[in-house]
């Protein structure tokens, strides 16, 4: 308990640095078995762009120091990209993740099947809807979702379960296994406004575990541009993935860079 809070504590330490808002702890639950934290960076009540952050395997509050920075820089990209609006970055610790301990065999915890992220999604559908219902109706909102590694099939599932339009503005998926439907338009939005970012050299993402693998041409999102790296390298600052996330937050979609399949270009399909 005494480190998911020191934790906790360090990453509400950064804000109200730097140009940066103040932080705001949402939740605090450290009884969880690998405790839950919600943390913004802006004020989600009114904020014009909102964004949550939905990490995967192995997160867990006493370890949370990298969950936190990427919802960080996230804030500090958007910033950057639109600073005369307001945005709040928020990290979602919220569910019980996989882990790599002896809930590997366990089907309901696993990360090889989706017991965790069905569960999860409820969780987040909950929050989500909290975010909307608090939110200061006389300011605009645009919110984007970003969901990463099993946090990307949490993700997924709980966009899948609302009513067309009513979950986010725009999906992002990084290094996903698989966001549990086969095509971008059964997330409960136009497929434009679903966004892949699949490192070259993130076996994760090249795996489609669970149903399509969303990076490919056939499921329908947009896969743009991240650059070099692996499975937990799409938040490295002046990196296009980064870049790229920070255009989607805002809105400000058509700068978004493409991704390349140079073997489409090769083929002519591209």
């Amino acid at each position: 308990m005494l480190k998911a809070a020191a934790e906790v504590r360090a990453a509400l330490d950064k804000g109200d640095k730097e140009g940066r808002p103040p932080a705001l702890l949402l939740l605090f639950d450290a009884t969880a078995p690998h405790g839950r934290a919600v943390v913004s960076y802006g004020d989600p009540d009114k904020a014009h762009h909102i964004t949550t952050y939905v990490p995967g395997l192995t997160t867990q509050v006493e370890n949370s120091t990298e969950d936190f920075r990427r919802s960080l820089v996230v804030w500090d990209q958007a910033n950057s990209v639109d600073p005369l609006k307001k945005t709040a970055s928020i990290a979602w610790l919220g569910y019980d993740a996989p882990q790599v301990d002896p809930g590997l065999v366990n089907p309901a915890k696993t990360v090889a099947m989706s017991g965790a992220a069905e569960k999860g999604s409820k969780e987040l559908l909950s929050f989500v809807d909290g975010v909307h219902s608090t939110h200061d109706p006389e300011v605009p909102t645009h919110l984007t979702m970003v969901g990463h590694s099993y946090g990307s099939l949490t993700t997924g599932k709980a966009a899948a379960q609302r009513p067309f339009g009513t979950f986010a503005d725009d999906l992002v998926f990084v290094g996903s296994p698989g966001v549990g439907v086969e095509q971008a338009v059964d997330l409960g939005i136009d497929a434009e406004h679903v966004w892949v970012g699949a490192n070259d050299d993130d076996l994760v993402a090249k795996a489609g575990w669970f149903t399509a693998n969303p990076s490919k041409s056939g499921f329908g999102a947009t896969r743009f541009r991240t650059g070099e790296g692996g499975h937990s390298d799409y938040w490295v600052k002046e990196k296009d993935s980064l870049q790229n996330i920070g255009y989607i937050v805002t809105g400000i979609t058509e700068e978004v860079s493409s991704h390349t399949d140079y073997a489409m270009v090769l083929a002519g399909k591209q």
